[in-house]
């Protein structure tokens, strides 16, 4: 899904993560992150260079607990390691934000790579959320140098923590964001977090799509850009889990792609669960594949799909 390099930007473990702008201050509603971001990122949700990590003194690798170990797990939310990063966070209308969940691995047993999901105070489900990577030494940073919302933990492995962002299209009420889900993976090397791709700009301030489109002219219209390289059965297969992952009997394996412009159909075979073969709609939007129809009887024209490209694909 990638299509550009990474770079890793080492984190600097002695500064403070109130540094940022120019002039040591930092924007309302940003805060500097830590990671590395690819190479061509110049977009907003990729991450920036900025504040360090904050390392205890006498802190050790090998097999020594976290820093943030406490109550019986590697991740205490209630550590002053955990407490002190959330504090730092820039308010929200002079609201701050509560650690609410993260890592739940118990010592012995610890990852690499941490979490923390920090929520705003007496926020709802569309109010502003922060993540902040942890390792055993302490902080490392937040995900994203803004705050965003409709955000969840995709998964993790012992060095690695995939986000999944969501936003709110058009038309969408706060409680059913349609927009994405883009998934993106954060993986340690030494004390360096980097991103397997850009972040969608869409997923900034709740959502920022445009609710007018501009009527392109013959003369100007640009020619659709194909995204179909990255329509791959694992990727969609993917997707297709995390949009209806409750519908679908797992495992599941997804083939007969056809793809075209900005819109993919798939198919999950017969098998034991289903009787017969389910028809999958996607459509390339934020920088992702999303999820746009599942099922048997649906018709690509009623879900947006232009004709001559519902002709290319089949459907």
């Amino acid at each position: 899904m990638n299509r550009t390099s990474k770079t890793a930007i080492a984190l600097v473990a002695a500064l403070a993560l109130t540094g940022g702008c120019g002039d040591g201050s930092t924007t309302a509603g940003e805060t500097p992150s830590t990671f590395a971001g690819p190479a061509t990122s110049a977009q907003a949700g990729t991450g920036e260079t900025g504040a360090g990590a904050t390392t205890a003194p006498g802190a050790g690798g090998g097999e020594e607990d976290p820093v943030t170990a406490g109550h019986g797990t590697c991740l205490d939310l209630s550590s002053s390691t955990v407490r002190d990063a959330v504090a730092k966070l820039p308010p929200f209308r002079g609201d701050g934000y509560v650690a609410t969940r993260g890592t739940d691995a118990k010592p012995g047993a610890c990852p690499a790579l941490m979490w923390v999901r920090a929520d705003l105070n007496k926020g709802t489900g569309s109010s502003p959320v922060w993540f902040l990577f942890f390792d055993r030494l302490g902080y490392l940073g937040t995900a994203t140098s803004r705050y965003t919302s409709f955000t969840g933990v995709f998964g993790s492995t012992h060095d690695s923590v995939a986000l999944a962002y969501r936003w709110l299209n058009p038309g969408d009420a706060t409680a059913g964001a349609s927009g994405g889900p883009v998934v993106v993976t954060y993986t340690l090397s030494g004390r360096t977090v980097t991103p397997d791709k850009d972040v969608p700009p869409q997923v900034f301030d709740g959502g920022t799509a445009p609710t007018t489109v501009p009527t392109p002219t013959a003369a100007t219209s640009p020619a659709p850009v194909s995204h179909c390289s990255e329509a791959t059965p694992e990727t969609l297969r993917t997707t297709a889990e995390m949009n209806w992952g409750a519908q679908i009997v797992t495992p599941f394996t997804v083939d007969a792609i056809a793809c075209a412009d900005d819109w993919a159909t798939a198919r999950i075979p017969a098998r034991d669960a289903y009787p017969q073969n389910a028809k999958l709609l996607f459509r390339y939007t934020g920088g992702g594949w999303s999820g746009v129809a599942f099922g048997s009887g649906f018709s690509c024209a009623e879900k947006g799909v232009p004709a001559a490209t519902a002709a290319r694909i089949g459907c």
